[in-house]
């Protein structure tokens, strides 16, 4: 969503600083409007450019979410308003973008068209890589949009990791292994936070599944599971001559259920 309403202008029709401009009255009201429409939407990121009037309608709109800067996304960056003339500030600022504009327009005497596509781009496709998965039909449809596309969204490379949410990353495993276990054998396991609660039911929706999951049954069949990987591994003749890839494939199983086994007997 964009900021809330600005005025780039004082009362007394000065120009005020790009970056400093707030939010104005009406600006702050539909901020708090929006924060009413949401009621009871839970937001799992909350991301702004950074500049003042997109921190405050961020927190207005999410209060107590913290707010994630994307400098990157900044809206396209003018020089100084007080270096063009009163008479030209009009239709440099009003019609900068009208018609077919070239990459090497500069706005207001500041960043050219080509250096913004340059900046926003990587973002909005790590956005759009982002929200695909919740949001397949929509995102595949902006991304097909973009410049230079050769392949769809769906097979493209995935982000890399942001290391502000290191933390979280084995929470997603522990969901992932909960569904596992629920889509295998229809038992829950307990999981440990509202935030992983939340992703498996989104998920997995196990309301919608008629299920009577036999956690006996479950619990002793990885256990055998269990059993059975740790005497391949004991075997030095299996571990010497079964191809790596094969062991080490077998290692990472017998990690899988010691950790599903785990989640059924916590």
């Amino acid at each position: 969503m964009r900021h809330g309403a600005v005025a780039y202008f004082d009362d007394d029709g000065r120009p005020v600083a790009p970056d400093d401009v707030p939010l104005t009255v009406e600006g702050r009201e539909q901020a708090e409007a929006t924060r009413a429409l949401l009621d009871g939407v839970e937001l799992d990121r909350v991301i702004a450019s950074g500049l003042p009037r997109t921190v405050e309608t961020a927190a207005l709109v999410a209060p107590g979410r913290d707010v994630e800067t994307w400098p990157e996304l900044r809206e396209i960056t003018g020089d100084r308003f007080s270096a063009i003339p009163p008479e030209e500030l009009e239709e440099a600022f009003v019609h900068a973008f009208h018609g077919i504009v070239p990459n090497d327009k500069r706005f207001l005497g500041g960043e050219t068209i080509g250096e913004l596509f340059d900046r926003v781009l990587p973002a909005l496709e790590r956005l759009l890589a982002l929200l695909h998965p919740v949001m397949p039909h929509v995102t595949e449809e902006i991304w097909s949009s973009l410049p230079e596309r050769s392949a769809p969204l769906i097979v493209s490379p995935w982000p890399d990791a942001d290391e502000l949410f290191a933390a979280d990353v084995s929470s997603l495993d522990r969901v992932q292994e909960a569904a596992q276990i629920f889509r295998r054998s229809g038992v829950q396991v307990e999981l440990g936070s509202d935030d992983e609660r939340r992703i498996f039911a989104a998920v997995v929706r196990p309301e919608r599944v008629q299920t009577d999951g036999n956690r006996e049954a479950e619990t002793e069949r990885l256990r055998k599971e269990v059993a059975r990987a740790e005497g391949m591994l004991a075997n030095e003749r299996f571990v010497a001559n079964a191809p790596e890839d094969v062991v080490v494939a077998e290692r990472e199983k017998l990690e899988r259920y010691r950790r599903e086994l785990a989640a059924l007997e916590g």
